[in-house]
C-alpha cells in the first residue's frame, strides 16, 4: 500500500476515535459559569446584532479578548442553533486538530507508531481532555501556538526551498490566528521559543532562509484588519485591550489571579495525568543522553524566566539567564546527532520557556499551560514507542504500580465523601460521585493488571479507555455538583417573557442567563468585568442601572422579573414596598416578580 494511503487512513482513524470519545454527552450538561456562559453569549449577540467587529456581552462592549474565537462560535451557532452542543463543538474540534497535528509531527520526526501514541497521549491527558469539553479560548490559542511551533520545527528541518517556505508561511499564518484568539501571547510565546532556540543552537545564519519579509506580511494581513477596525469603532479599545488586558494582567495582580509558586507545577502534574507517572522515565531514557547537562540548562532557563516579572531590566537579565540555560541544554545533548539534538532542544525549550513564562506571571489559571502539552505528548509517545517491542520495562512497571496504588486509593475515597450540601440534590450528587470514582478506579486498576499480564500492548490502550470513561462520568454528574448555573430558572422564566419584558439580575451578572433566554437582561449593581464597558457605552441604561433607578422601575405596573441570590431575596423581602414575589428558586438563587402571577 502506498505510504500516502497510510497517512490518510491513520488520520481518518484517529479522527473517528477521538471524535467519538469527545462527542459523548458533549451537549448534556449546563454551561459552566462564568467562562462557558460568557463565551457562548458573545457570539450569540454577534449573530443577533450583525456586529462582528466589536464584541458585546449582554449588550455591553467587551474588549478582554480578540474576535476569532467568537467568530468560530458564531458560525457553529448559525449552523446548529443556540444550544450547548453547538457552542462546545468548535473547542472539541480544535482539540481534535491539536491531536492530529501532534500525530503528523511525531510521525515525521520519529515514525508512524510514535505518531499514533503521541496523538493518543495528548488526546487523553487529563487537562487536555477536560478543556476540549469546556467553552474557553485557552484550547484555541494553545492549538494555534502549537501549530505555529510545529510548522517552524518542520520548516527549520527542511532544506531551503519550496517545502521550507510553505511550512514557514504556515507558521506565520498560525501565529496570526493565535494572536486573533488571545492577543499578544499568540506571537510572543512562539517568538520567545524560536529566539531562544536560535540563540542556543547558533542558527543566526539560517534567518535569511526563514522568509521573514513575506512571512511578516502574511502575519499582518491576517492579524491587523480586525485590530484596526475595532480601534476605529472604539477609541478606548487600545488602552483596555493592550495595556490593561495584555501587559498589566501579566505584570500586576489586576486580574486577581496571582497564585503561589506551587500552583503551576501542581497543575502540570495533575493535568498530564495519568501520563505524569511516566514522564521522568521518558525524559531520562529518550531525551537526555547527558542528563546532568540538560538539567543544569533547564534550571538556568527557569531561573532566567523569573526575571520577567521585574520589568524591563528584569526581562533583560531573565533573557540572559534563559540563554545561559539553553546553552547548558545544548551541552547536555552533545551525545546526539546535530539534527536530533536541535529537535530535542527545540521541544525542551518550548516546554521549559512557556511553562516558566506562566509560572512567574501574576495571572495564572490552569489552562494557560496547555501549549506545552503537545511536545510533552511527543516525549511520552517516543518513550512508549521505544518500549513497544519490549513490552515491559522497569520504568513502565514503576509507573503502572503508582497508578495501581492511586486507583486503590481513589476506589476507597467514596467511603469518605460527604453529601454535597449546597446543591439541589446533595445525597444524589454524593451517590453519583461515589459510583463514578469506583468505576474509574476499577478501569484504571484493570489497565494496570492488563499491563502486568500482557505488557504495554494491553495496559496502554486500557488506560486511555479509562480516561474516556472518566470524561463521560464528568459530563453526566456535573449538573448535580454545580449550583451556579441558572438553567432551571431560565427555563421557568422564558415562556413568561417576550423581547420587551423587563428582566433584571440583582447585584451580579449571571453569565449564562442571556444565552438561555436568547436575549439580554438589565444588570442592577455588581458589574464586575463589565465595569469598563459600562463606563464607555452611551446607551447603558438599557443594560445596566443603579439600585436607585431600579427600585423606581420595579414599582411600575407592568410585569417585571428578576433573578437574585436567595440570601438577598430573604433579606429584601422583609422590607416594606419591595414587592418581591417568588416564582421559583434553586439552592442558590431565586426568580421573583414585582406582581403576583395570574394563575
Amino acid at each position: 500500500m502506498p505510504q500516502r494511503k497510510f497517512w490518510l487512513r491513520d488520520i481518518i482513524l484517529l479522527t473517528l476515535l477521538i471524535a467519538a470519545a469527545y462527542s459523548v454527552f458533549l451537549g448534556t450538561r449546563p454551561l459552566m459559569v462564568p467562562d462557558e456562559g460568557r463565551y457562548a453569549e458573545i457570539p450569540r449577540e454577534m449573530l443577533v446584532t450583525g456586529n462582528f467587529v466589536t464584541p458585546h456581552l449582554d449588550g455591553i462592549i467587551y474588549f478582554e479578548k480578540p474576535a476569532l474565537f467568537y467568530w468560530l462560535q458564531a458560525a457553529s451557532i448559525k449552523a446548529f442553533g443556540v444550544n450547548q452542543w453547538a457552542v462546545r463543538i468548535p473547542t472539541a474540534l480544535l482539540a481534535l486538530l491539536g491531536a492530529l497535528m501532534t500525530y503528523i509531527v511525531a510521525r515525521k520526526l520519529y515514525g508512524r507508531r510514535c505518531g499514533w501514541l503521541s496523538a493518543l497521549v495528548l488526546a487523553t491527558s487529563g487537562l487536555y481532555i477536560a478543556m476540549a469539553h469546556i467553552v474557553t479560548i485557552d484550547m484555541t490559542v494553545a492549538v494555534f501556538i502549537a501549530g505555529t511551533l510545529f510548522c517552524f520545527l518542520l520548516g527549520a528541518r527542511a532544506p531551503p526551498g519550496k517545502t521550507r517556505r510553505h511550512w514557514l508561511w504556515a507558521m506565520f499564518a498560525l501565529a496570526a490566528l493565535a494572536t486573533l484568539s488571545k492577543g499578544l501571547i499568540g506571537v510572543i510565546l512562539p517568538g520567545m521559543v524560536i529566539f531562544l532556540w536560535i540563540l542556543a543552537f547558533n542558527q543566526w545564519r539560517e534567518l535569511k532562509h526563514y522568509y521573514l519579509p513575506s512571512g511578516i506580511l502574511i502575519f499582518l494581513v491576517i492579524a491587523l484588519p480586525w485590530h484596526i477596525a475595532v480601534q476605529l469603532q472604539n477609541p478606548e479599545f487600545f488602552h483596555q485591550y493592550f495595556v490593561n488586558q495584555q501587559f498589566l494582567r501579566y505584570f500586576t495582580s489586576i486580574a486577581g489571579r496571582s497564585k503561589p509558586l506551587w500552583f503551576m507545577p501542581v497543575v502540570l502534574i495533575g493535568g498530564l495525568m495519568p501520563w505524569t507517572v511516566f514522564l521522568v522515565q521518558a525524559v531520562v531514557r529518550c531525551w537526555i543522553p547527558a542528563y546532568a547537562g540538560m538539567t543544569a540548562g533547564a534550571a538556568g532557563m527557569t531561573a532566567g524566566a523569573a526575571g520577567t516579572t521585574a520589568g524591563a531590566a528584569g526581562m533583560t537579565a531573565g533573557a540572559a539567564g534563559m540563554t545561559a540555560g539553553a546553552a547548558g541544554m545544548t551541552a547536555g545533548a552533545a551525545g546526539m546527532t546535530a539534527e536530533t539534538r536541535r529537535t530535542a532542544g527545540f521541544l525542551a525549550i518550548w516546554i521549559i520557556s512557556i511553562f516558566g513564562f506562566f509560572w512567574y506571571s501574576n495571572s495564572q489559571l490552569a489552562p494557560y499551560i496547555l501549549p506545552i502539552f503537545p511536545p510533552l505528548a511527543i516525549i511520552l509517545g517516543r518513550y512508549f514507542d521505544q518500549l513497544w517491542t519490549q513490552g515491559k520495562s522497569t520504568g513502565l512497571t514503576v509507573g503502572f504500580a503508582i497508578l495501581m496504588l492511586a486507583a486503590i486509593g481513589a476506589g476507597l475515597a467514596p467511603f469518605f465523601i460527604p453529601p454535597f450540601f449546597g446543591v439541589m440534590h446533595p445525597y444524589l450528587a454524593q451517590y453519583y460521585v461515589q459510583i463514578s470514582l469506583v468505576v474509574i478506579s476499577a478501569f484504571i486498576l484493570l489497565s494496570c493488571l492488563g499491563y502486568f499480564w500482557r505488557g504495554i500492548y494491553l495496559g496502554l490502550p486500557m488506560l486511555m479507555l479509562s480516561l474516556c470513561i472518566g470524561l463521560t462520568s464528568f459530563n453526566l454528574i456535573y449538573p448535580y455538583l454545580d449550583a451556579r448555573p441558572v438553567t432551571t430558572l431560565a427555563k421557568t422564566l422564558k415562556p413568561m417573557i417576550n423581547a420587551n419584558t423587563p428582566v433584571y439580575t440583582f447585584m451580579g451578572y449571571y453569565q449564562d442567563l442571556p444565552f438561555y433566554l436568547q436575549r439580554t437582561v438589565t444588570i442592577v449593581g455588581g458589574y464586575g468585568e463589565l465595569t469598563f464597558g459600562i463606563k464607555h457605552q452611551k446607551d447603558i441604561e438599557k443594560h445596566a442601572i443603579s439600585q436607585k433607578m431600579f427600585w423606581k422601575r420595579w414599582k411600575q405596573p407592568e410585569q417585571q422579573y428578576m433573578i437574585m441570590r436567595l440570601s438577598d431575596y430573604h433579606s429584601l423581602s422583609k422590607l416594606p414596598d419591595r414587592h418581591l414575589y417568588k416564582i421559583a428558586q434553586t439552592t442558590r438563587d431565586a426568580l421573583v416578580s414585582n406582581r403576583k402571577l395570574n394563575k
